[in-house]
């Protein structure tokens, strides 16, 4: 999982502004949804690892892609409550999913996996949905991306210790 994830995100980062949006997260949560369909055909350990590559592969297109919807250009305090929500839902998809994880565990894979299928599908209908008038353009990344750089066009320290330590923190969750 965490090899695909991390091929597909740092392939991606160069072309997120290039690439239709709204096409790429939705298209993520559908692999998703069918990677944990395929869990139920798995009778041996070399296919988990392949359904663990697409799951990986699913979440690279997803994760990224839809953490760009976060920024709002032309309102800092939106974005900032943007990633407040944002934030707040994962904490609550991780609580929420570890606990009930163990409860779909005592019914089985026979009834956990399609129950995993259905909500990865309404998570898709709703993000299709909300996000169905269109997302920003891409030059909002782009100036948010002119905004970070030094004045000499890199990263300043300061910048690339932060985005480590949340490349860290974030890997060390999983």
């Amino acid at each position: 999982w965490g090899c695909a994830y991390c091929a597909v995100t740092l392939l991606l980062s160069r072309f997120m502004d290039k690439l239709p949006r709204r096409a790429l997260a939705g298209m993520g949560i559908a692999l998703f949804a069918a990677s944990v369909s395929l869990n139920l055909l798995v009778h041996h350990p070399t296919t988990l690892i392949w359904i663990c590559l697409l799951t990986g592969f699913s979440c690279g297109l997803f994760w990224p892609t839809f953490e760009t919807f976060l920024h709002v250009h032309e309102d800092g305090r939106q974005t900032a409550r943007n990633m407040g929500v944002f934030n707040i839902g994962w904490a609550m998809g991780i609580a929420t999913g570890v606990g009930g994880g163990g409860f779909m565990k005592v019914w089985g894979t026979q009834r956990a996996f399609p129950l995993l299928v259905g909500v990865s599908l309404l998570a898709l209908g709703l993000f299709l949905f909300a996000s169905r008038k269109g997302i920003p353009a891409a030059a909002h990344a782009q100036d948010l991306k002119s905004q970070m750089k030094a004045d000499n066009g890199l990263m300043s320290r300061r910048e690339v210790g932060f985005l480590k330590m949340s490349w860290i923190g974030n890997f060390c969750m999983w």
